[in-house]
């Protein structure tokens, strides 16, 4: 075993040394391939708020499920605002001041929930 803290140790499963080789080329390769890969907000975030969600499984594994009310609300907001705002952009370029700027010009960085629902609901604007 090596002592350098950046090298980690995976086992191929092999005995012979060309086949162990092989299989850490091949996952080498995969790796590259996938740091390289570009995914915008919208593929990433494809999956939230909906059964397959890794969130919404682990709650529902420690006994704590959110309503499905909840997830269609979340799932509404994420679609009909963040999507439409952030959804063409590769993730790694959506940064927390993007994100800031955008709440501050829709007017949303001084309201709580509870206001922003009440103005919706006052203005007869559907929320999810």
């Amino acid at each position: 075993m090596s002592n350098d803290p950046h090298r980690s140790e995976i086992s191929t499963k092999t005995r012979v040394k060309y086949e162990a080789e092989r299989i850490a080329k091949e996952a080498y390769q995969l790796s590259i391939q996938e740091a390289d890969k570009v995914i915008s907000f919208a593929e990433y975030s494809k999956d939230f708020f909906t059964e397959k969600c890794k969130l919404t499984l682990r709650r529902q594994a420690s006994n704590k499920p959110i309503s499905p009310e909840i997830l269609k609300a979340k799932r509404g907001q994420l679609l009909n605002h963040l999507q439409p705002q952030f959804g063409s952009l590769p993730l790694n370029v959506i940064t927390q001041v993007m994100y800031e700027d955008w709440r501050m010009r829709i007017g949303l960085w001084l309201l709580s929930k509870h206001r922003i629902r009440t103005i919706m609901k006052y203005e007869n604007i559907p929320f999810m």
